[in-house]
């Protein structure tokens, strides 16, 4: 189904720089209503493969990719981390290195973006040193282990008999070997 004018210039505006409710004032939706049109006309199906069609044309006029991100982040990452030197300070008129309580040199380099780009490289290679979330399948035969502590110590005649009925009544889920923690 084809776009009206006001959703092809909303496309256009919010490629500009990806924010919806910008772009739905620049197209010429209520301001007070902006955020909300905004995000509605994101979920629109036409819309957004016109967007994602838009950004792959752009990444493939620019040689823009993953591989080209991942290069550049590396190389800023390197120049942050080529420029340490000593911190250096005004003393009686002249300048001396600083030096902290203990008389150690203090150096002054590009954290902020050396830190900046060491993240973006952690999330795009396969090493997973900034993997954001972690997937643990792991069932635990919780009524067994305590039945199995209750035996062990000679305890078992004076458990919940409830406990004793489920283990004998539903034997232990086994686990998935196939699962794996990510």
């Amino acid at each position: 189904m084809p776009l009206t004018n006001k959703r092809k210039k909303f496309v256009a505006e919010y490629l500009i720089d990806l924010n919806a409710t910008r772009a739905a004032e620049r197209a010429g939706y209520n301001k007070k209503s902006a955020r909300q049109q905004g995000a509605y006309l994101l979920t629109n199906k036409t819309i957004k493969q016109q967007i994602d069609d838009a950004i792959t044309q752009r990444s493939q006029a620019l040689k823009i990719d993953a591989e080209w991100v991942l290069k550049q982040a590396v190389e800023l990452h390197q120049r942050c981390m080529q420029n340490v030197k000593p911190k250096m300070i005004r003393r009686g008129g002249e300048m001396v290195h600083a030096q902290d309580d203990e008389g150690n040199l203090l150096y002054v380099f590009d954290a902020a973006n050396a830190k900046a780009s060491l993240d973006l490289i952690g999330k795009h290679v396969d090493v997973q040193a900034f993997k954001d979330t972690v997937t643990v399948n792991n069932q635990v035969d919780i009524a067994g282990k305590l039945l199995e502590g209750l035996r062990n110590v000679g305890q078992l005649e004076q458990a919940d008999p409830r406990i004793v009925n489920a283990q004998e009544l539903e034997p232990p889920p086994e686990p998935d070997s196939t699962a794996a923690a990510d």
